[in-house]
């Protein structure tokens, strides 16, 4: 495509993200799926202590090629889901459809408790971070607040939770 957006997608493809109840049970399953398997299995736990200190990970015995296969395997299912839905909502189609979005994704995990240094996190307390990112743009959206004041706040925001994860490992 060049770079170039795509439109008139098809009815069927826009519906996924137009209907506001089946984004939100898609979301809900899958924060629910991802919350069991990085709580409740072996490969969860082989993640939490890759990302706590992979070194010694390796030494424990956890098969360091494997669980990052399937990481950065179910990662890409995420992304996938979540860029269909996105492309459905906004009924077009771009290779930079996401960039904007960047702040947000990262942003909501360092809010809900994800060290930045890694090893620690849950993903419902991303999902709690999500709403409040949300939480936050909207109120400022209503308030007449122009993009960039938006983005200062929750840069300020996202620091601070970041400022805060330094000081709660020390």
């Amino acid at each position: 495509t060049k770079s170039k957006t795509i439109a008139g997608l098809p009815a069927a493809f826009t519906a996924l993200g137009k209907n506001g109840w089946l984004a939100l049970f898609i979301t809900v399953l899958f924060v629910a799926f991802a919350h069991v398997l990085l709580s409740r299995t072996l490969w969860g736990r082989w993640l939490y202590a890759l990302g706590h200190n992979a070194q010694a990970a390796r030494i424990s015995g956890v098969p360091h090629d494997k669980a990052l296969t399937l990481a950065y395997g179910a990662s890409g299912v995420g992304a996938a889901a979540a860029a269909i839905l996105y492309t459905g909502r906004l009924e077009t189609g771009s290779p930079v459809l996401g960039q904007r979005l960047l702040l947000d994704v990262i942003g909501a995990a360092v809010i809900g408790g994800t060290s930045l240094f890694g090893g620690r996190g849950k993903i419902v307390w991303t999902l709690f971070g999500v709403l409040f990112l949300t939480l936050i743009d909207n109120t400022l959206n209503l308030n007449n607040a122009s993009h960039f004041t938006i983005m200062m706040v929750k840069g300020a925001v996202i620091l601070l939770a970041a400022l805060l994860d330094v000081w709660r490992t020390r």
